[in-house]
């Protein structure tokens, strides 16, 4: 004969008991205690995003000046006569792949600017529950920060890929029209 007590079985009863236990605990907290533990849970939440924003960030800074110092070593500085074609063609893909970094590196900042936000709003609504008139992210006053810097930097980059880009469009059709300097 079977036995209802299978070691399968005991661990749902004992998850189910922990969890019961979990909740008999917390309904023995008061409403800021538990705004507390909230508003620790977020702040973490932030912290993770403002590390991964951080890390993200430093990572396409590093691949959009390492790109770009490459690419201006091999551009076209003088006679179109002495750049072959294939090296051309190289850095305006080159260019391209550049111009797409800096994009994404743009439209990760964006999403990850969303995140933030997002937690510190949900903060700044636990905020007065967990520390009554204790301000952490309330009324914090808002200036240019780091992240609004970042941003004007990837669009920077995008700036600056551009206007390669449209130079060796030019460059493509000077050589093509074997136009020469004065």
């Amino acid at each position: 004969s079977q036995t209802l007590f299978t070691p399968a079985h005991l661990r749902v009863t004992q998850t189910v008991r922990q969890q019961q236990l979990k909740s008999l605990h917390m309904a023995k907290l008061n409403n800021s205690d538990v705004a507390i533990r909230r508003f620790q849970i977020i702040t973490g939440l932030i912290q993770y995003e403002g590390t991964v924003f951080w890390s993200r960030s430093q990572h396409y800074l590093v691949a959009n000046a390492a790109l770009l110092g490459f690419i201006a070593t091999k551009l076209p500085t003088t006679d179109l006569d002495c750049i072959t074609w294939a090296n051309l063609y190289t850095v305006f893909i080159g260019s391209i792949g550049g111009l797409l970094l800096a994009i994404f590196w743009n439209r990760s900042l964006k999403s990850a600017e969303y995140y933030l936000t997002r937690w510190i709003n949900i903060a700044k609504d636990i905020e007065p529950l967990a520390f009554d008139e204790g301000e952490v992210f309330r009324n914090a006053k808002s200036s240019a920060s780091a992240r609004k810097i970042t941003n004007y930097t990837s669009l920077l980059f995008i700036t600056m890929w551009s206007l390669v880009c449209v130079f060796l469009i030019i460059c493509f059709i000077w050589k093509f029209n074997n136009w020469k300097i004065l």
